[in-house]
């Protein structure tokens, strides 16, 4: 994110986890900043690398208000294979918002809590980021309202190959939401 106040370009770089959390990466000031960085259609990464960029403690500059776009709208999925059920499809109970168009979904087949993460591409396809199962999950994690990224980044998280659970009847729905964000001192 960037934000011109004269005579500063103050930026700040976060990795969005949800969508309206996030974490900090970096934060940076430019006394010197190009034209070209002060305008939407042409800032870039190279904007936060300049020469002349200076580099503050994160949290100096506080991301307010953040809402990430978000051009779909996980509806429904079940996840099925051998894997799941003994080969008998189970619906998608969990889901969360990553940000953008990533999402994290999920189910318990006891003992095991079952995720993958998507970034969807349409109606009805999606491309697979990550598959994993914990066999000792967090019991807040088998509830919609405290399904977290951080069940993904349990320590008794197991990866596995893409596909592993394959991903059937999937549904989205498109959104048209404007990016929002704040910076403050």
């Amino acid at each position: 994110f960037g934000l011109v106040e004269a005579p500063y370009l103050k930026m700040v770089k976060v990795d969005i986890t949800g969508e309206h959390t996030f974490e900090y990466v970096a934060t940076r000031y430019d006394p010197d900043y190009s034209v070209v960085c002060a305008a939407q259609a042409t800032f870039t990464d190279a904007c936060f690398h300049s020469p002349s960029c200076k580099t503050l403690g994160n949290g100096k500059y506080r991301v307010e208000e953040l809402n990430t776009p978000q051009a779909w709208n996980f509806k429904s999925a079940e996840f099925a294979g051998s894997w799941i059920n003994h080969g008998t499809p189970m619906p998608v109970t969990l889901k969360r918002h990553l940000g953008g168009d990533h999402w994290m979904l999920g189910l318990v087949e006891a003992p095991y809590l079952k995720i993958v993460k998507v970034k969807i591409t349409g109606e009805q396809t999606f491309e697979y980021v990550a598959t994993r199962y914990d066999p000792h999950y967090d019991a807040a994690c088998a509830a919609q309202a405290t399904f977290t990224v951080a069940c993904f980044h349990s320590k008794s998280c197991v990866k596995l190959g893409n596909g592993k659970y394959s991903v059937q009847q999937f549904n989205a729905g498109s959104v048209q939401a404007p990016s929002t964000f704040g910076l403050a001192e």
